[in-house]
């Protein structure tokens, strides 16, 4: 991607480029590739550039990395990537980020890769959901490349993380152009930033007490570090996916809804505060913070990913979720406790919904550093946190008190609900103060005797 020092000469790109590439296509410079939508020989199709050849590209057995050589439109409007995989066919390229466009804020996004074909170390892919424009001058940027993380292979996140997918670097763009029936290809390389540590985590708060439930909010974050030293960070553009998982209370039994993809624009000025209910942690930060920012305000019980944060440079406070600990047995009411049946009917049945976040894949990062800015693609793996709370709250941190106005709270609803119950606990409070009272009123009573048999 572009950094902004070329800012101003954007509006001329578009003229520059077809006039290169029609001066090219005089002189016969400009790469050749004949992509065909089955294909007729991985090698064959590529062989059309002269200067293509297949020794650069030699079989190397442990090396799983992934690099894309060529790009290349069908006649049909697709787009096909050509891979080089060292290692053989023996694992497959999953995703791949792709800015498309002349624009220099054209947003990264993540394609799905369908395998269409390899020969030797080279495969073949079609780009799921990208199409050629209508552009005279159609642009790809290719940031990075991605396959599935494989536990034979690949170390470990660590702090209880998982990679689904591992990333790799590509860092090129390809200006394409048809022209006399001919269409031409120019490759440049761009660059990009790469993620050399990262860890995904989640923090709650107390989000205020409601009648039949302990109400929390959920702070997804992810902290990082680059190969890259950066000043000032102004946006982050990030990819991830929300996941609702019910949990039933009784069994703990788990099911799953939908994933559900997101690209968000994460920028340092925007400010994230607590809520007003009662009983509820107030809280404010900004959506990039500092790491040293960040363990200033937040208290991470776990030393393992409050060393491993300090060793981080940025903090993105993604989103934020909701979550629910209906310590009464889910959704009830107080007619539930007078019958019986149904409040344990209601008890069965109760559930609890919780938000998981993963898959979490910084795409972009706008940054200054030495005074120049920069707007960049990211090489990133795709990374799940643990699910759990990293400053250690749970429903036992709730203070006693919290627990004595829940009983109070419940015992009014019941007592105003139900008249009934209400003469019930009336009766009961007036026994057990006449309980209590009955020695004095026995002594007060023998006193009175004693006086009356002494006056006789």
């Amino acid at each position: 991607m572009q950094t902004t020092r070329t800012t101003k000469r954007t509006r001329y790109i578009t003229i520059v480029l077809a006039l290169l590439i029609a001066i090219a296509s005089l002189f016969g410079a400009g790469m050749r590739v004949k992509a065909e939508e089955q294909t007729s020989g991985v090698l064959a199709e590529l062989e059309v550039d002269e200067t293509f050849n297949v020794e650069n590209y030699p079989a190397k057995e442990k090396d799983y990395s992934l690099d894309v050589i060529q790009l290349a439109e069908t006649s049909s409007g697709t787009i096909v990537l050509y891979v080089y995989q060292p290692s053989g066919d023996k694992l497959r390229a999953s995703t791949v980020n792709i800015s498309a466009g002349i624009k220099q804020d054209k947003p990264v996004y993540n394609y799905a890769l369908e395998y269409v074909a390899s020969e030797e170390t080279i495969a073949k892919y079609t780009v799921i959901g990208l199409t050629v424009s209508d552009e005279v001058v159609r642009t790809y940027d290719v940031v990075s490349i991605f396959r599935k993380w494989d536990k034979a292979i690949d170390k470990d996140a660590g702090n209880d993380n998982h990679v689904s997918e591992v990333a790799y670097p590509v860092g090129k763009c390809w200006s394409v152009c048809s022209v006399d029936g001919k269409t031409l290809y120019r490759c440049t390389e761009t660059e990009t930033v790469t993620i050399t540590d990262k860890l995904v985590g989640m923090v709650q708060y107390a989000d205020g007490l409601n009648w039949n439930a302990l109400e929390f909010k959920h702070s997804h974050f992810v902290a990082f570090k680059t190969d890259r030293n950066i000043d000032k960070l102004y946006e982050a553009y990030v990819l991830y996916n929300t996941q609702l998982a019910t949990v039933k209370v009784l069994t703990g039994n788990v099911t799953y809804g939908d994933k559900e993809q997101h690209y968000d624009t994460i920028k340092y000025d925007e400010i994230v505060t607590g809520s007003g209910n009662w009983f509820a942690d107030r809280y404010k930060f900004n959506r990039i913070q500092t790491t040293e920012d960040f363990l200033a305000t937040e208290e991470i019980k776990d030393e393992s990913a409050r060393n491993r944060i300090k060793g981080m440079d940025y903090v993105l406070r993604i989103c934020e979720t909701d979550y629910d600990q209906r310590s009464l047995g889910g959704k009830w009411f107080a007619l539930d406790v007078i019958t019986g049946i149904p409040h344990f009917i209601a008890l069965a049945t109760a559930e609890t919904d919780i938000t998981v976040v993963s898959d979490v894949s910084v795409l972009r990062l706008l940054f200054e550093t030495d005074g120049v800015t920069y707007n960049v693609g990211v090489v990133d793996n795709k990374q799940t946190g643990s699910g759990i709370a990293l400053n250690g709250k749970s429903i036992k941190d709730i203070p006693y008190w919290v627990w004595l106005v829940v009983a109070a709270v419940v015992l009014i609803l019941i007592v105003t609900l139900c008249p009934p119950i209400l003469s019930a606990v009336a009766a009961l409070i007036k026994g057990a103060f006449n309980l209590i009272a009955l020695p004095f009123k026995l002594i007060a009573q023998a006193a009175k005797n004693a006086k009356k048999n002494k006056g006789k």
